[in-house]
Parts: C-alpha cells; sequence; structure tokens
C-alpha cells in the first residue's frame, strides 16, 4: 500500500527530485515507513471534522494542526519581535561587537608580556630567595588605630556624650555629679595626655561648669537659705575660680589651687559671698521705696528692720563657711577684718544716707513728747541693730554714732544716742 502511494505522489515531484528518490532504495523505505505510519495514524484516518478556530473550553484537547499553527504562529511573532530589538539597538550591538573585537585583540598582545614579566619576577625571587615589599608603618599603624576605634565605637560615643550630660546635670541642679563627670574627664586626659579627642571634650566640659559657676554667683544675690547657701559655696570652693576670673584657658577649671594660690583663692570666694548678699539687701531695701509717699518714719523703721535681718544672717552664715583656723596667719586675720569693715562700713552710709534724708524733717520744730517718744524708739531699734551686728566683732556702732552725731545734721544728737543707749544697758 505504500509502495503504490509513493509512486503516486513521486509523479508529482519534480523530475530530478523524482530520479533522486526512485533511484535511492534506502531512501525509498524510509520513505516508505513514514508513509505507512501515515496510514495506520487513526486521527488522520478519521471521518470527523475538525475546525481549526479557537475555541473557550479548555478540557478540548488540541488536534496536531492547531499545534502546529500555533507554533508556526508564536515563531512568527518571536521572529518579528527580535527583529525590531536588533534594528532598534543595531549600534549598540556593533559597538559591542567592536569592543569586544578590541578587547580581544589588546588580550591577544598584552597578556603573553605579562606573563613573561610575572615569570621573571618569579625566577629572580628564587634566585635571590627573598621578595622584598616595601612596607609602609605609618599607614599600618592608622589602619590599626581605625580598627580599635571602630571596634570600641560605642565607648567612643559614650566619651564624646559627657559635654553634653554635664550639661544636662548642671540645668537640672545635679552639680555635683557635674563635678564627677569633669574629675572622669580629668583622668582620662591624664592617662592619654595626648590624645586631642579627650583635650577637647576637656575644655567643653571647663565650659559648661565655668557657666555653672557664673550662674552660682548670680544665684546668690537672691534670696537664699543657709543650707542652700553652703551647698553653692561647696561647690564653688573645688572650682578654680582663679582661672575663670582669669580667663585663662591653661588650666582646667577643676585643676587643684596651689598652696601660693589658696589664699587668694579663699580671698575671691569671700569677695564673692559679700558681694552677693550686699546686692541682695540692696535689692530688698529698692522694695522698700514705695514706702516713702505714704510714711517716712514707716520706711525707716523697715530699712532698719531689713538691715538688723539680713545683716545679721549675712554675718552668721559667713563664718560658717569662712570659719578662722588654728594655723590661720596674722595677714590673714587682718585681711578679714579688713573686708567685713568694708563690707559693714557701706552698708552704714547708705543707711545714713536715707536717714539723713527724711530722718531731720520729721521733728524739726516740734517738742510733743510723743514725737520725742517715737523719735526714741527709732534710736533705740538702730541701738539693737548694732547690739545684733557687734556679735560678730564688727563695729558697726561707731560707724553710725559718727556719722549720724557729729559728721552730719541727721536730728540726732549725742544726748539723744546715750540716753538711748543707757535704756538698752538698764533693760539688759
Amino acid at each position: 500500500m505504500s509502495s503504490i502511494l509513493l509512486k503516486t505522489l513521486a509523479e508529482d515531484l519534480d523530475p530530478h527530485l523524482r530520479d533522486q528518490l526512485l533511484g535511492d532504495d534506502e531512501l525509498q523505505r524510509e520513505t516508505q515507513s513514514y508513509l505507512s505510519r501515515l496510514l495506520i495514524n487513526d486521527e488522520l484516518l478519521s471521518t470527523e471534522n475538525f475546525s481549526t478556530t479557537t475555541t473557550d473550553d479548555p478540557n478540548r484537547q488540541k488536534t496536531l494542526t492547531e499545534e502546529i499553527a500555533e507554533l508556526d504562529q508564536q515563531h512568527r511573532i518571536v521572529s518579528k519581535e527580535m527583529a525590531a530589538e536588533t534594528d532598534h539597538n543595531r549600534d549598540l550591538i556593533v559597538g559591542i561587537s567592536r569592543n569586544l573585537d578590541d578587547i580581544k585583540s589588546r588580550l591577544a598582545h598584552t597578556i603573553p608580556s605579562q606573563i613573561d614579566t610575572i615569570l621573571q619576577i618569579v625566577d629572580s625571587g628564587e634566585k635571590s630567595d627573598r621578595l622584598v615589599v616595601p612596607t609602609n608603618e605609618k599607614l599600618e599603624d592608622s589602619i590599626k588605630s581605625n580598627d580599635m576605634i571602630l571596634a570600641n565605637i560605642d565607648s567612643v560615643l559614650d566619651f564624646l556624650e559627657l559635654p553634653t550630660l554635664c550639661k544636662l546635670c548642671i540645668s537640672q541642679g545635679n552639680y555635683q555629679e557635674s563635678l564627677e563627670i569633669s574629675i572622669l574627664v580629668q583622668s582620662l586626659l591624664i592617662r592619654f595626655p595626648k590624645l586631642t579627642i579627650f583635650q577637647r571634650i576637656s575644655k567643653q566640659v571647663d565650659v559648661e561648669l565655668e557657666l555653672m559657676a557664673k550662674g552660682l554667683i548670680k544665684l546668690l544675690n537672691t534670696n537664699l537659705k543657709q543650707n542652700q547657701i553652703l551647698k553653692i559655696f561647696q561647690i564653688l570652693n573645688r572650682l578654680n575660680l582663679n582661672c575663670i576670673a582669669s580667663s585663662s584657658k591653661s588650666a582646667s577649671i577643676l585643676s587643684p589651687v596651689s598652696s601660693e594660690n589658696s589664699f587668694h583663692k579663699t580671698r575671691f570666694l569671700k569677695l564673692i559671698y559679700l558681694n552677693g548678699r550686699f546686692k541682695f539687701i540692696t535689692k530688698e531695701l529698692e522694695n522698700l521705696a514705695p514706702l516713702i509717699r505714704f510714711n517716712r518714719l514707716t520706711y525707716l523703721k523697715r530699712f532698719v528692720e531689713t538691715y538688723r535681718e539680713h545683716i545679721f544672717s549675712a554675718l552668721s552664715i559667713y563664718f560658717t563657711i569662712f570659719s578662722p583656723q588654728a594655723t590661720t596667719s596674722k595677714d590673714t586675720e587682718n585681711d578679714d577684718k579688713a573686708l567685713l569693715y568694708q563690707y559693714i562700713k557701706n552698708l552704714s552710709l547708705r543707711l545714713v544716707e536715707e536717714i539723713n534724708e527724711y530722718f531731720p524733717s520729721l521733728y524739726s520744730g516740734k517738742s510733743d513728747s510723743d514725737d520725742y517718744a517715737e523719735k526714741d524708739g527709732f534710736i533705740l531699734q538702730i541701738i539693737y541693730l548694732c547690739k545684733s551686728v557687734a556679735k560678730f566683732g564688727t563695729n558697726f556702732e561707731t560707724i553710725l554714732m559718727y556719722e549720724l552725731c557729729y559728721k552730719r545734721n541727721t536730728g540726732i544728737t549725742t544726748e539723744d544716742w546715750e540716753r538711748n543707749i543707757a535704756k538698752v544697758d538698764i533693760y539688759a
């Protein structure tokens, strides 16, 4: 059957192909075998009608003809896309091809020469039995240092935050903790004197401590209790205030003071204290100014009361902070007395000025016994002020008596003063 079909089909072939097919027995056997397989194919012998159109039924099995048609269609689509992509990137393809050719030609020329050079180096190294490689010690040290810093980056960041932490402690009133931070920085600076990072941290901490010291000094101008003042001077006593006063950055603000400068530091602290309390008392007296318009005598009495309260408190705290030691030299004692005398004198002159301005007009031309009683009451108030201050070894009474009774015409005579002193002695 297949041989008959082969002869029938061969009649329609080109004469050259027909002669080639019929003249080659091997080709005839393969062709007949192929035709035999086609003849026994059930699908080809089926009489069912096949449609070449697609269907939406996913379960329908595609025929061989449909699969061939779909594959042929996909082949044409892919071929068109490849042709379009190739045409669009033809310049890139040509450039890459040229670069590859250029690289290939360079490698062909350079690699052999480089291989020869390497072989020569290896040969020379084997002959000399060693290969000298130059080293850069500074670079190696820098690499090791950077590696160490990166390995301990958390600790480095903690150190860099010390100035900020010190500032935070000061803002929250934790002054002792800020001093502990400064001590830590100083210990690091002593341990690593050549590290600039610790030098910068120390300078930043010193700036914060300097601001803290200035803030505490300003705080002394306000109304503070004794324990608050004592705490402030505990902090100030640990600082090198000479460094702040001279604006010198050669030494740390927390550096210890030499024995030679200890006297100057103590004297400086005394001046700070007396100046702060003087400003505070002056500020309290300014608050009494509205009383002048209503009753001058009341104003003067309140003036003396303010003096008696705050001067006594100031001197009491002064001797608590700067209590004299058994080893105190004569020069130190004399200097201490001079500071207190100047402090008392300035306050005395301020009181004398107020009395001289307002007191004479109160009793000029008056001889009423009630007026004299008020006058004696005011003088007694001044004398009691002098007695309370005299407990600290200050001669407040001599200054006031000289200024009020002898130097100026304040309306207070020596007889008035002596008469009221006698009253105080009687009741004492």
